[in-house]
Formats: structure tokens, C-alpha cells, sequence
């Protein structure tokens, strides 16, 4: 069950992709993986709850930054405050930080 819970709005998200934006569509952002996991020493678990977060709740406020683009300090930085502003949790932060970092060091 929570498998759909993550997995259904991800494929809804997909099926809408945008591809042609400058800074970065959601079909540009890659999935997590077993590799990716291990590469960050984080769970896929971690990684895939970031990864459906990012999705469904960072182009609320902006487009979605490609996490290889931009400075990890400034992730670091910047994601605490983003997800103060946004209401989310700090598990979600920390989730979405994971997998952002993850992408990063890909």
C-alpha cells in the first residue's frame, strides 16, 4: 500500500511530463536506484520518499532545478529554509536533501 501511495501520484506526475523547459522538466529529474543508494550510502526507501517530495512539492514554488546544477552548500543551505516556508516537515527535507545530494554525486 504505501508503495502505491508513493508510486501513483509519481506516474500521474510522469504522464504530464514537460520536457522543453530550460531549467529543468520532470522528465529530466532521474529516479532513484539500488546503485544511487549505495553510491550515497542512503536507502532507496530514503531516496524514493526525496525523489516523490521533490516532484510533488517543489515546482509548488519554482521550476525544478536539475540537483547537479546547482552547489551543494547551497542545498545544504537553502533546503531547511525551503521546507520551513513550504510546511513540509523536516523528514521531507531531509528526505528530499538526500536524494538531491544523491543525484548530485552521481
Amino acid at each position: 500500500m504505501k508503495k502505491l501511495f508513493f508510486t501513483l501520484p509519481l506516474l500521474i506526475l510522469c504522464h504530464c511530463a514537460v520536457t522543453d523547459n530550460e531549467q529543468g522538466g520532470i522528465s529530466e529529474v532521474p529516479n532513484p536506484s539500488p546503485e544511487m543508494a549505495q553510491k550515497s550510502g542512503k536507502s532507496l526507501e530514503q531516496l524514493q520518499r526525496g525523489h516523490v517530495v521533490y516532484m510533488l512539492h517543489c515546482a509548488e514554488c519554482h521550476t525544478y532545478p536539475l540537483p547537479h546544477d546547482l552547489d551543494e552548500v547551497d542545498f545544504v543551505d537553502s533546503v531547511p529554509k525551503m521546507v520551513k516556508h513550504s510546511g513540509l516537515n523536516p523528514s521531507d527535507g531531509n528526505d528530499v536533501l538526500a536524494y538531491i545530494l544523491a543525484v548530485k554525486n552521481m
